[in-house]
């Protein structure tokens, strides 16, 4: 078991994209394009590996100085389940400490909200449809400064 950072447009980036297109875009009909995958370059990658094979993904974007928000989780389906998420979210969140965040925000699907409230998340306002992915979401924030 590994967890680390990874490149924009690495091979490793390339799994990690592979991953969230069959966990989070495809059961709605969508992919990543070429114009999603540009505006990801100066975001921070994450990856879980197990054998060298990426299990687990996420992404980190700052929005300022002390806010950065956590997207696109994705486990791998055989995997999902057994803490590999709960391992990714702490790892971005100490690695947000480390680079002098002091908030974490994110958009839940309903599916994921039991998960995120698990780890410590709260939901602000009210339930809400994305413009991209048509889903049901709940905006939510944690503090960790």
């Amino acid at each position: 078991m590994l967890i680390k950072q990874i490149k924009h447009n690495s091979k490793e980036y390339q799994e990690a994209v592979d991953l969230r297109n069959t966990i989070l875009r495809q059961l709605l009909g969508l992919i990543l394009d070429e114009k999603d995958l540009q505006e990801e370059k100066s975001d921070i990658h994450i990856a879980f590996f197990e054998n060298n094979i990426i299990i687990g993904t996420l992404i980190l974007t700052p929005k300022d100085k002390n806010i950065v928000r956590i997207r696109q989780v994705a486990v791998a389906n055989d995997y999902q389940g057994k803490g590999i998420g709960s391992k990714l979210v702490k790892f971005a969140e100490k690695f947000a400490i480390d680079h002098k965040f002091s908030k974490i925000i994110l958009s839940s699907r309903n599916t994921a909200l039991n998960f995120y409230k698990k780890n410590g998340y709260q939901t602000l306002g009210e339930e809400y449809v994305g413009k991209t992915i048509k889903v049901p979401h709940f905006e939510m924030i944690k503090y960790i400064a």
